[in-house]
């Protein structure tokens, strides 16, 4: 079938876009073929894949992305649109020109107790706007959710649609092993280190960089030749920390959109702490790709990750100082409480997160809707 995917975001796993980016390769993979039109892509190119728009160096804005998927539908034919979260509201309006299926990628809800409001305007009018987006999802014919909350808010708005609950997958299954070949981080810094902690900080800790860096510096004072590696700090604002606590030498900063790097450093880590954002009502993905390595994983406690991790998969922190370099010093001291917790949570991706799973069921969905 003939499918035009739509995003307003990134697609590369570097920049937070790894769910659509997995959705993509699922849809390319089962042999279908998938016109883009995207922010901008960064990911390898594939038979079945055509670049509408995003593909130069400059990302598209909105208007151009709207442009380009009104041009793509009035020239081509399409069995499905494929329409990543807020996409959806300008998918739908032209729905009423063409029939064809509509699929919507979900990432939240706009309005409603757990709204998470696309624009100012939605949050200036609820009422108006709560009646829109009931609307838009009743005309749907596939909607996809990544998680139980995400599903359960979906259907509080309106009960009749299909939800169909497709859990993400690990970064690694979008890799392979020629793609790491090649990508180092630091071979001198990583040669002087007798134990490796990869340390992911997701968005909405940049005020607690100075608790992580202090909890680093606790570790080091019991470990002196441990080695730091942080993503999702900025990296200058890092560096300075670290040479103010004297702990620069045993510190390498990582910019986000670099996940090669990422993964080549988790697969030689010992330990991985992992820094959720506060207060986040859905589990972000990375959560899975920590799991899903050799690493035993330190995690802050938060409500959204109830589900996934717990004692039998990791080790759960508070988020001070101390409390991370205790969970962290454990993880380092006690291999075979290492060696279990790292079984079961490698347990747990293969038996819930495999992507061979995850393209069979979205092949399967896409099937079903056809057919209906």
């Amino acid at each position: 079938m003939n499918i035009l995917f739509i995003t307003y975001k990134h697609l590369s796993v570097g920049e937070g876009g790894l769910r659509s980016v997995s959705f993509l390769r699922a849809l390319a993979d089962a042999g279908h073929q998938v016109d883009v039109v995207a922010a901008g892509i960064a990911m390898p190119p594939h038979d079945n894949i055509r670049i509408l728009a995003g593909g130069d160096s400059r990302l598209c804005s909105r208007r151009r992305i709207r442009f380009a998927t009104l041009r793509a539908m009035s020239r081509r034919s399409y069995t499905a649109v494929h329409a990543v979260d807020e996409a959806i509201i300008y998918v739908a309006r032209l729905s009423r020109l063409k029939r064809t299926h509509i699929v919507y990628e979900a990432a939240r809800c706009f309005t409603g107790a757990n709204a998470d409001a696309p624009s100012f305007w939605w949050k200036l009018f609820p009422t108006h706007y709560h009646k829109l987006e009931k609307k838009i999802l009743r005309r749907t014919s596939l909607v996809f959710s990544s998680c139980s909350d995400l599903t359960s808010d979906l259907g509080k708005l309106v009960e009749d649609i299909h939800v169909m609950q497709i859990e993400d997958v690990p970064a690694h299954a979008l890799f392979s092993r020629k793609d790491l070949i090649g990508c180092v981080t630091d071979p001198a810094f990583e040669s002087s280190a007798s134990f490796i902690v990869v340390c992911s900080v997701l968005p909405g800790n940049e005020a607690e960089l100075r608790t992580l860096l202090l909890s680093a510096r606790k570790v080091i004072e019991r470990i002196p030749d441990a080695g730091f590696i942080f993503k999702g700090m900025a990296v200058k604002e890092g560096q300075a920390m670290a040479a103010n606590l004297d702990i620069e030498r045993r510190c390498l900063f990582l910019n986000h959109n670099e996940p090669e790097r990422f993964l080549v450093a988790l697969g030689r880590a010992n330990a991985a702490l992992f820094v959720p954002e506060p207060g986040r009502r859905y589990m972000h993905v990375e959560a899975l790709t920590l799991l899903n390595s050799q690493a035993l994983v330190v995690a802050i406690q938060e409500t959204a990750y109830q589900a996934l991790l717990n004692d039998g998969n990791c080790i759960q922190v508070d988020y001070t100082a101390t409390a991370i370099a205790d969970g962290l010093l454990r993880a380092l001291n006690e291999p075979l409480i290492a060696y279990g917790l790292v079984a079961d949570a490698q347990q747990l991706i293969a038996d819930r997160h495999s992507f061979s799973s995850f393209k069979h069921r979205i092949r399967m969905a896409y099937h079903a809707m056809t057919k209906s």
